[in-house]
């Protein structure tokens, strides 16, 4: 763990605004790059004592391997990075999102840390509220695609697919894709932690009258599982829906690297808290035991999955990623740099498990800023921003929480959801986790 002045490293100067790129002017676009790669390099020359691998050589390496082939593309006017925290919202967020149970004193497995349970099983009203808006103007004829025709969603961890197939429901605007018919093919499955199966699902806007048909957009869902039982039942579900065509399911672990890996053989299909961690200590544990119940899985870092192996090479924007990978978040998006500069909106888990034992998320955080991501808390309809004018002390501490980050440069809609929702919730009075 780097330190500054409050334990965690600084990777660039918070006070600078967001570049507003030319992304026809490549001569521009090099010398962006290269005061980027300037920043970080004279950061990190600093840490040249340090042995051993570590997570400032991860994010440098990603800083390093964007390519002018790689650039994010145009969309609305981008917006800067949002107004530093003032010293009164602080305070708020701090009233909100307490420390006190954020401590040893607590383990996290008791998930007792005030933004553990400010985020659990998050209502994402920000997104959801931005695709209403598309379906609403579709309704009335006024908008007959999305902003690049077709719909592209990433499920990094996609266990048992129901959040998956609700955003193929919110992307297309279909009403065929429902957790109904999904649940139907997928039952005697493991118990979902958020019940996703009877949560919120997407609604559709209706049509004036019976006879009119809603508008509909072409769609893909990338549904990537490690675990062969819970894979192969994914497959056989979007086969029999003869969804197999836009649910795109892959037998595969992603991390920030390619080669292969080993995970649980489990009898029942979505099982949650069960991964790679299981397989690793086996093996040192019980090497035997280990050849019995632990199933070899491909390993390729997310952006040579999409650029590789996916079934459709899409190539465009990535409107949505979900990573849920128990513990091993950030590995995930140190090899997916190319793909986080078109993608949208993004959600991940950080919790003490895994890389997380080690990583930092406010490294995260900055590197995504670098991306154009600003960060929040996603909570139930609440966001909390955890920038570096934002980040409070015990955010530090390494508990199960859900983040969700909006690309600025590339959806400045839903970026600017995201950050009036926090505003909105600073607002509120009485609320305390």
């Amino acid at each position: 763990h780097l330190s500054s002045n409050r334990g965690v490293m600084k990777l660039s100067p918070r006070n600078q605004p967001s570049p507003r790129r030319n992304y026809s002017n490549g001569k521009k676009i090099s010398i962006e790059k290269s005061l980027i790669i300037l920043i970080f390099s004279v950061t990190f020359c600093t840490l040249c004592f340090f042995n051993g691998e570590t997570i400032e050589n991860d994010i440098t390496t990603a800083i390093l391997s964007m390519s002018d082939d790689y650039l994010p593309p145009q969309s609305e006017e981008p917006l800067d990075r949002p107004p530093k925290c003032t010293p009164e919202q602080r305070s708020q967020m701090l009233k909100q999102l307490t420390p006190d149970s954020c401590n040893k004193e607590y383990g996290p497995w008791l998930q007792k840390c005030s933004f553990t349970l400010a985020t659990k099983c998050p209502d994402t009203t920000w997104i959801d509220s931005h695709y209403e808006s598309i379906h609403e103007k579709a309704a009335r004829r006024t908008n007959t695609a999305t902003p690049d025709n077709t719909f592209v969603a990433v499920y990094v961890g996609c266990n048992k697919g129901f959040d998956a197939i609700n955003a193929l429901r919110m992307g297309t605007g279909n009403s065929k894709y429902n957790k109904k018919a999904w649940a139907s093919q997928m039952n005697a499955t493991h118990a979902s932690v958020c019940n996703q199966n009877e949560a919120f699902e997407f609604k559709l806007q209706e049509g004036d009258d019976d006879e009119e048909e809603l508008v509909t957009f072409d769609g893909t869902v990338h549904c990537i599982e490690p675990i062969s039982i819970t894979a192969n039942r994914l497959k056989d579900s979007a086969k029999n829906l003869r969804w197999d065509d836009k649910l795109l399911v892959t037998e595969a672990a992603i991390s920030k690297e390619v080669g292969v890996q080993y995970f649980p053989k489990l009898t029942v299909a979505g099982v949650e808290n069960k991964g790679l961690d299981e397989c690793k200590n086996l093996k040192k544990s019980d090497p035997d035991a280990f050849k019995e119940s632990c199933d070899e899985v491909p390993l390729y870092s997310l952006d040579h999955y999409m650029e590789n192996v996916a079934e459709k090479k899409d190539d465009g924007r990535v409107h949505l990623l979900s990573i849920d990978v128990e513990g091993y978040d950030f590995d995930v998006l140190l090899g997916a740099n190319h793909t986080l500069t078109r993608t949208e909106y993004l959600e991940f888990e950080y919790n003490w498990m895994g890389s997380w034992s080690t990583q930092n998320l406010i490294d995260a955080v900055n590197m995504l800023d670098e991306l154009g991501f600003t960060c929040y808390w996603a909570g139930v309809g609440r966001a909390w921003r955890i920038d570096e004018s934002c980040w409070l002390d015990h955010f530090s501490w390494h508990s199960w929480s859900n983040v969700a980050c909006a690309n600025r440069l590339i959806n400045a809609k839903v970026a600017k959801n995201m950050e009036e929702t926090f505003i909105k919730t600073l607002e509120e009075e009485g609320i305390t986790y």
